[in-house]
């Protein structure tokens, strides 16, 4: 590739091309920067507030990998920023991503690695697998990665689930894998929001009970008796 990006009839997504576009006018196809990382303090306080999302997340990931072994990729857990907050898989394949800077508390941003799932999927919302030459940096084309948005009990993106492997271990298998174990942290870190929300009623309600002496009556929309 050179100049714009050439579509070539292949079916690259308008979501890819339009990323890849944006890049060229902000950094070189053939270099490639290690990208920033978050340490210390800093990476401690983002795994600190994305705590719920990462005990449900590293579990789910566990489950998938115990299931995958020994295949060579990898899965990862970021925030909502694209930042590396967990990872597991194969070794080598970690020491591989490793060695060109994809550790905890990496950035993923599209301004950083360029056009690349673990940003694009942030940025559009959705499901997004990029592999080979799609990648606008040349030191990615020998991987494959697709990563699914992880949203909040409120409909907030709060993260991603990513998987990355080698371009010749990739198979069509892998985005909807990232998309069910995004769907099944979702719908967990739901429950614990419902589960929170019920017990902190309950708790005014048991408070309003003990400071009255009057009798309580309860009843729903369709005017059933539920609490006397």
């Amino acid at each position: 590739m050179s100049g714009a990006f050439n579509n070539d009839g292949r079916g690259i997504s308008p979501l890819i091309a339009t990323s890849w576009e944006r890049c060229n006018k902000l950094m070189k196809r053939e270099t490639w920067n290690v990208p920033h990382q978050a340490q210390g303090v800093t990476f401690a306080s983002i795994y600190r507030r994305k705590k719920a999302m990462l005990t449900l997340g590293q579990a789910a990931l566990e489950d998938a990998w115990e299931y995958m072994a020994p295949r060579e990729c990898a899965l990862f857990i970021l925030d909502e920023t694209a930042c590396i907050l967990s990872r597991n898989g194969d070794p080598q394949t970690l020491q591989q991503l490793s060695a060109l800077g994809f550790n905890d508390g990496t950035y993923c941003a599209e301004g950083i690695i360029g056009t690349c799932a673990l940003s694009l999927a942030a940025i559009s919302g959705q499901a997004v697998k990029t592999m080979a030459d799609q990648h606008f940096k040349q030191a990615l084309w020998n991987w494959a990665f697709c990563a699914t948005p992880l949203f909040d009990s409120k409909g907030r993106l709060t993260g991603t689930i990513a998987l990355a492997c080698p371009v010749e271990q990739t198979t069509a298998a892998d985005l909807p894998l990232t998309l069910a174990i995004a769907r099944e942290v979702g719908n967990l870190l739901l429950t614990d929001s419902l589960l929170a929300e019920t017990n902190r009623h309950l708790n005014q309600l048991n408070a309003l009970l003990e400071s009255m002496d009057d009798g309580v009556i309860s009843w729903d929309e369709q005017g059933n008796l539920q609490f006397i």
